[in-house]
């Protein structure tokens, strides 16, 4: 059953459905830098979910680095590009400066 764009039916969790159409949105320019996405009422209401999804759905777009969240103001699509964090590259020997120190 697909109420509103999201699945139920998927083994996909329904707050990360919500995360990839707004990404998509975002994505495609329908949302541009600075804009504010809908309000937690407006993504309940459209998409037929709790207000607990919809929070897990933006949280993910804020961990995400996609939107960022100011309090009393709402959310709002980042004018920056996206920070790409790869933590299993954090501490390759490339970005040690060259020299091993070894302790015997």
């Amino acid at each position: 059953m697909v109420t509103g764009g999201v699945d139920t039916a998927s083994d996909r969790p329904v707050y990360k459905q919500i995360a990839d159409l707004l990404r998509s949105s975002i994505e495609r320019g329908d949302l541009g830098p600075g804009e504010r996405l809908p309000s937690e009422t407006e993504l309940m209401k459209r998409y037929g979910v709790a207000q607990g999804t919809v929070r897990q759905a933006v949280g993910l777009l804020r961990s995400e680095g996609v939107v960022i969240a100011e309090h009393g103001r709402g959310v709002f699509v980042r004018a920056r590009p996206r920070l790409r964090r790869l933590a299993h590259d954090r501490f390759a020997r490339r970005h040690r400066g060259g020299s091993l120190c070894l302790r015997r």
